[in-house]
């Protein structure tokens, strides 16, 4: 992963990382109508669980699960992170 953040474009990087920090989609939430999984690391510094929770509430029926993760839950805890994915998506 180094490697390609490494050899990723700075100018593209940089923009990328700003128009992140930029986006603020709280209010459309409440537009969504389609099933929707929010997953939160329960370490996460970056987007922490009250970020989700948020998410979670202002959108219709969602559904929100805690994981024992950071920022990168996929990643950190790929077994939960699948099973939990999985069980949303085939239920």
């Amino acid at each position: 992963m180094t490697k390609m953040f490494l050899s990723s474009n700075r100018d593209g990087y940089v923009a990328c990382v700003e128009a992140v920090r930029d986006i603020d989609l709280r209010e459309t939430n409440p537009r969504v109508t389609t099933p929707t999984l929010v997953i939160v690391g329960k370490h996460d510094p970056a987007t922490p669980p009250a970020a989700g929770e948020h998410i979670a509430k202002t959108i219709k029926d969602a559904k929100l699960v805690e994981l024992d993760a950071a920022h990168i839950s996929n990643v950190e805890q790929p077994k939960a992170f699948t099973e939990v994915a999985l069980n949303f998506l085939l239920n």
